[in-house]
């Protein structure tokens, strides 16, 4: 047994090292709206650079992805990492809110050409040595390590708003970035271009798929009001604009928000194994997701309600259990009605919808924060489990 562990980390250990630093590139995650506030941009307008950087992939994702498998998932990756590291460099130095939203669009487009190459790359390695049986535990060693490297960044960014100020993080999370850009440069595996085809053809029959992928989604009812409920579920993106400025307002201090949202990633690592011990006891998926919906739904609206910052911290990494469980449901039940020679294409389709829905989530957020307050915003988004129970009640049981 151990030798077949030293033999997997031996073939894969400079893809754990990848997901490694790419995990540890989190800095931001516990402080980038309090950061945006304290330069002066209202909740509008910082709903509005979230909504920037939830438009990108959905205008990227499809060219990006015909870029990673005309060219090679590696160039990729690093032209990728090396411009959005350098672009978060940039971004402290800047104020004005048009530049950072151009900066900020930037970013996420260059970050589609990282998003999906990175697994379909080390996917196409172990089918080269022929090791297609690691696939399974290369994935969940990758999730292991990533969550390792964030819990560790989001430590970092206590210490480091704590002795200095929250320009430092950008720099940090940017080094980061640049880091796995030259990593994955002078120690990336060069795969070979599977595809050498026409660059045109290859967008042309990528799109194509897309068409599919919605047809199918349209024709299916079960698939239909499954995507219309992620349309919904996305609402609940609401409390990433919410959570941190209520926690300060509950009186945490700045400081302690990076070790509160490493206390998510420790959560997640739990939720998932309690998925299955939850289908036992609803027996129907889609019972599952409807507990789960209801739950993350009522926790936001309780949130909303109380005044004690650990009553509500609590409340929160509650919420997060409850999403973490839904989640392996979620795909499987979504998945297991996919043919396969479709499936990442209307895995796609499925994903730009609930895109759209967040899109949509994060600017009506910003709207209700600056003319009603933190808290309607949060209850606002909870409510948004009505209409996803719902969608989930359309769908008809399997015989």
């Amino acid at each position: 047994m151990k030798t077949e562990l030293k033999k997997e980390f031996k073939l894969l250990k400079n893809f754990y090292i990848f997901y490694f630093l790419w995990g540890l590139a989190s800095f931001l995650t516990a402080y980038i709206i309090i950061y945006f506030y304290s330069i002066g941009l209202s909740f509008s307008k910082i709903s509005l650079l979230l909504a920037i950087a939830l438009v990108a992939p959905i205008i990227f994702e499809v060219p990006t992805g015909a870029i990673a498998d005309h060219y090679g998932r590696r160039i990729s990756i690093v032209i990728g990492t090396l411009s959005a590291g350098t672009i978060l460099l940039i971004i402290p130095f800047i104020k004005n809110f048009w530049t950072l939203a151009i900066l900020f669009f930037c970013n996420m487009s260059l970050s589609t050409l990282v998003s999906g190459s990175d697994s379909a790359w080390m996917v196409d390695f172990l089918k080269s040595k022929r090791k297609q049986n690691l696939i399974h535990t290369a994935f969940a060693r990758v999730a292991t390590f990533g969550a390792t490297g964030a819990l560790i960044s989001l430590i970092l960014a206590s210490l480091i708003v704590k002795y200095y100020n929250m320009d430092y993080l950008w720099f940090a999370q940017g080094g980061i970035v640049l880091t796995v850009g030259f990593f994955t440069l002078f120690f990336g595996d060069k795969e070979k271009i599977i595809h050498k085809g026409n660059f045109k053809k290859a967008i042309k029959n990528t799109f194509g798929f897309a068409k599919q992928g919605f047809k199918l989604i349209f024709v299916k009812q079960a698939l239909f009001f499954f995507v219309l409920a992620s349309f919904f579920t996305a609402f609940f993106s609401i409390g990433g604009l919410v959570w941190q400025p209520l926690f300060i307002d509950l009186g945490i201090k700045l400081e302690q928000l990076g070790i509160i949202f490493a206390g998510v990633f420790i959560v997640g690592i739990f939720a998932p194994m309690a998925s299955t011990k939850l289908l036992k006891l609803v027996k129907k998926e889609k019972m599952a997701l409807i507990l789960q919906d209801l739950v993350t739904g009522a926790t936001f609206i309780i949130i909303s309600l109380v005044s004690s910052p650990l009553i509500a911290v609590l409340l929160f990494y509650f919420g997060t259990f409850g999403i973490g469980v839904g989640s392996p449901i979620r795909v499987a039940f979504f998945q297991k009605r996919i043919p396969s020679k479709i499936r990442a294409t209307v895995t796609s389709v499925k994903h730009l919808i609930s895109a759209s829905g967040g899109i949509i989530a994060v600017l009506l957020a910003g709207y209700i924060v600056d003319n009603f307050g933190l808290r309607v915003a949060l209850a606002f988004g909870g409510l948004a489990a009505i209409p996803t129970v719902i969608c989930y009640l359309m769908i008809k049981d399997e015989k």
